[in-house]
């Protein structure tokens, strides 16, 4: 089947081939068919590296094993999505600074969103793009929770007052401004902590630890962080 149709007929449901059967061969390779090992440089003018096409070559394996895996969200990705996940990938300097360019984005936002992939995946880019709204019983008890003197990390002072929390509920975002934190609800309904931080001329929410289910444990790690 051409690879466009195999395409356009995909449910969304991986089903791996058949295995082979103990006495039969699969049909010789043809040698022209069988891709070449990475090499060879590029040439000078290339717009690319040797770096950059192993760089796909490790990124195009990982998709492949997470679309085996059942994993199909990156099948709908938008261009966007997918330059924040190769630029969180670990991509060298020159490439990171392409992929920035050719997303748009001012590179302050742009790295956020990076950060916002390697701590809390494809959930943690849409929290950090924009507010979402969530069950308010939910946020009510989250901030229940934060503001519960039992819960205050008071492991560096003997201060009864220092666990104090005032907490601002606005949406899906839990903002404590007199700790610098803040915990945003993600529509993975984990906990995405963030502290501010002063990045070039103005002070901004930066994603700063990996998501929980636990509102308490993000404000821990964001306080840690």
């Amino acid at each position: 089947m051409p690879a466009r149709d195999a395409f356009a007929s995909f449910d969304g449901v991986f089903t791996p081939p058949a295995p082979q059967t103990e006495g039969t061969e699969s049909p010789p390779a043809d040698p022209g068919s069988v891709p070449s090992l990475l090499t060879t440089t590029p040439p000078p003018d290339a717009p690319f590296t040797l770096d950059d096409l192993e760089a796909l070559t490790r990124d195009t394996a990982q998709r492949a094993r997470a679309l085996a895996a059942g994993h199909t969200a990156s099948l709908t990705c938008t261009p966007l999505d997918d330059a924040v996940r190769l630029a969180a990938s670990g991509v060298g300097e020159h490439w990171f600074h392409q992929l920035v360019r050719s997303t748009g984005l001012p590179p302050f936002d742009f790295a956020r969103l990076v950060r916002a992939q390697r701590h809390g995946g494809p959930a943690g880019v849409a929290v950090a793009r924009a507010p979402l709204t969530p069950d308010p019983a939910a946020m009510a008890a989250a901030r229940a929770a934060l503001c519960d003197p039992d819960n205050a990390d008071n492991t560096e002072t003997e201060d009864d007052t220092a666990g104090t929390v005032r907490v601002r509920v606005r949406r899906n975002r839990l903002t404590a401004h007199n700790e610098g934190i803040q915990i945003r609800l993600g529509p993975d309904n984990r906990r995405h902590p963030y502290t501010r931080e002063d990045r070039g001329t103005a002070a901004g929410w930066w994603p700063c630890a990996p998501a929980t289910a636990d509102p308490v444990a993000a404000r821990t790690a964001a306080t840690r962080n």
